[in-house]
């Protein structure tokens, strides 16, 4: 059994891959997607690859190497969802197998396999496959640069960590992360001081600067840097009450869609002295260096598929740390616990991008269509606030939304409201229940409710709201009053 499944699993996992691009790969961009990838995406397109910028009003700051090379397939394939989804279904089979590669730097051939499995289980790599980020090329090149350090491979870590450095801002986390665990790894050697500096300029200096001349070309082009000006509820410094707010987030984090029970026993194979204590390290280093940066840096941003390659390692350092003759019960667990993560969602919370459930909205959405097809314009926030010609790449497709933002609700006649959306704040949900006219459309974890304004219509005679359960109700109290609304 143990020699068929080393010999078959990468094809079924590579089956597994195509069933799944069948399934999401008429998906719209969804989330942080629209921007991050489809406007610019679009923009680059649109502009004959003549432009490596985002759009003024749309631009976080990240590089765009993920959205130039997505226009690039448009540009030669054509454009279409489709396309995207293909691209990003290649990339995480990629994921995958350096995530092979790196377990068997440090674990068997049967472990390591059954390590990616679980990482193809983990319910954040799932809905990244399905969202169109821009975090799956990132942490393929990531994952890349691991790889390439730890096995000294001096120039494949330069292309890859500069690779990193062009996709996402993140990449100055894990380039930190990597400069620690070169400290580490060079002092353990009792590596000599001039070759430790020699190397280290050799390795990270061509990341940092490329870095370096993203921001002075973006400064020159824009007048800002990195901290964007379309985001400036982001760009505050935290106080002591919010970052403490935040170390508690990121736990959170870590333990939620199922890993709670992975870390119970991870942390007493740690007791046991069963883990691979390099690795260990390794894990550690990354795990917090990633998490003292974002509880410091970021504000209100700090999402699941942050910790993606930490929550990897974790995975491969317990999966190493068990004897597979004795683990047939410990294996059973993580793969419940990792499946149940993809069906996860706490009502009263928003549905956000750690599972596929977010993608029940697709369904309501085409309901509204249906039911309201006369009334042209609706109003929402983000994630659904964006109309289907960016979302869908065809206007005819979906709802045409207009954002709420900067706009006074006794002057929108239409609005949508869901737990997909995250902004509405406790006095204007209040005041939709109490005012307006609303109907719901359920569809598994999402709910979208329709308002309407009375100053534009009369209350037709189908319309109800669904009543929100007591578990929900105090969700939503406690997130208010944490949020200080």
């Amino acid at each position: 059994m143990e020699k068929f499944f080393n010999k078959y699993i990468l094809y079924l996992l590579g089956l597994f891959q195509v069933l799944f691009f069948v399934v999401v790969k008429n998906d719209p961009f969804h989330g942080d997607a629209v921007t991050s990838t489809a406007k610019v995406a679009l923009h680059i397109y649109e502009n004959n690859l003549q432009t490596i910028w985002y759009p003024p009003l749309a631009d976080p700051g990240h590089p765009t190497l993920f959205p130039y090379l997505l226009a690039v397939f448009w540009t030669v394939i054509g454009k279409s969802l489709w396309v995207a989804h293909a691209l990003v279904g290649i990339i995480s089979f990629c994921t995958l197998l350096i995530i092979r590669k790196i377990a068997l730097l440090y674990t068997s051939l049967t472990k390591a396999n059954i390590s990616i499995v679980a990482c193809a289980m983990y319910s954040i790599f799932v809905a990244q496959e399905a969202l169109l980020l821009n975090t799956p090329l990132f942490f393929l090149w990531v994952l890349l640069s691991f790889y390439c350090l730890l096995s000294n491979k001096t120039a494949g870590f330069i292309v890859f960590s500069i690779l990193m450095e062009l996709t996402h801002l993140q990449a100055n986390f894990f380039l930190l992360a990597f400069g620690f665990i070169y400290l580490y790894r060079s002092y353990d050697k009792r590596v000599a001081i001039k070759f430790f500096i020699a190397r280290g300029l050799l390795l990270f200096i061509p990341a940092l600067t490329a870095l370096s001349l993203w921001l002075f070309f973006h400064q020159k082009q824009f007048g800002w840097a990195f901290l964007s000006p379309n985001y400036e509820e982001h760009n505050n410094i935290k106080g002591i009450q919010q970052f403490i707010q935040s170390v508690f987030l990121i736990i959170w984090r870590l333990l939620d869609n199922g890993m709670i029970s992975i870390y119970a026993l991870l942390i007493y194979q740690i007791i046991k002295k069963r883990v691979n204590k390099q690795l260990l390290i390794y894990t550690l280093i990354v795990l917090l260096v990633n998490a003292a940066c974002m509880a410091v840096f970021l504000y209100n941003t700090i999402g699941h598929r942050y910790f993606l390659i930490s929550q990897f390692m974790v995975l491969l350092l317990l999966i190493d740390s068990w004897h597979i003759a004795q683990s047939k019960v410990v294996y059973m667990v993580i793969a419940i616990s990792l499946l149940l993560g993809n069906y996860m969602y706490y009502p009263g919370k928003v549905i956000a991008d750690t599972n596929l459930q977010y993608r029940s909205f697709f369904k309501l959405e085409k309901e509204i269509k249906d039911s309201y097809w006369g009334k042209s314009l609706f109003y929402s926030y983000a994630p659904i606030s964006t109309s289907g010609n960016i979302r869908f790449l065809n206007a005819a497709e979906g709802l045409s939304i207009v954002p709420l933002n900067d706009v006074c609700l006794d002057t929108v006649p239409i609005l949508l409201q869901s737990n997909i959306n995250a902004e509405f704040t406790k006095p204007q949900r209040d005041s939709l229940y109490a005012n307006w006219y609303g109907q719901s459309f359920e569809n598994g974890a999402v709910y979208v409710n329709v308002f309407l304004n009375p100053k534009y219509y009369e209350k037709p005679a189908y319309m109800q709201l669904r009543k929100a359960t007591w578990f929900e109700q105090q969700l939503q109290t406690l997130k208010y009053r944490i949020r200080g609304e």
